[in-house]
């Protein structure tokens, strides 16, 4: 699911949230949100290829999610960067998951994804789409 977010009633969003949530349809937000607040989503933030912060991000230490690649990454336009792209880093390794694990339930593949990760300081734990395959294969078979 992909949605922009502007001022408005905060409860809707959040009833929004808690129904998706109730449906199993996993939530990807880029960068620091309101929809990255709520706990059923994944909040992703932007790193380079060697899994730094990318120098945009202020990383929180407590701060939950995942980083992933978001600096010059390649796209038909052009290499792009910023949190927006991160986030589609995770929504489409998510999307190749449930291809290759249908049975998969959305909190599977949540898990999957935040627990499978490389962990690291000073912020959210990198995307190890290896190692959520590796919790799938265990886990929704």
């Amino acid at each position: 699911m992909s949605l922009a977010v502007g001022e408005g009633d905060g409860q809707s969003l959040g009833a929004a949230l808690d129904d998706m949530a109730g449906r199993g349809v996993l939530v990807v937000a880029a960068g620091d949100t309101r929809v990255a607040d709520h706990p059923w989503s994944i909040p992703v933030l932007s790193c380079t290829p060697s899994g730094r912060p990318s120098w945009f991000v202020d990383a929180d230490p407590e701060a939950r999610g995942l980083f992933a690649p978001g600096e010059e990454v390649p796209g038909p336009q052009g290499a792009t960067t910023g949190n927006g792209v991160a986030a589609a880093v995770v929504a489409a390794t998510a999307a190749l998951l449930w291809t290759m694990f249908p049975c998969a339930t959305a909190a599977q593949l949540r898990s999957a994804l935040l627990i499978g990760t490389t962990t690291r300081r000073g912020g959210p734990p990198l995307l190890d789409a290896e190692r959520a395959h590796e919790q799938l294969a265990h886990y929704a078979t």
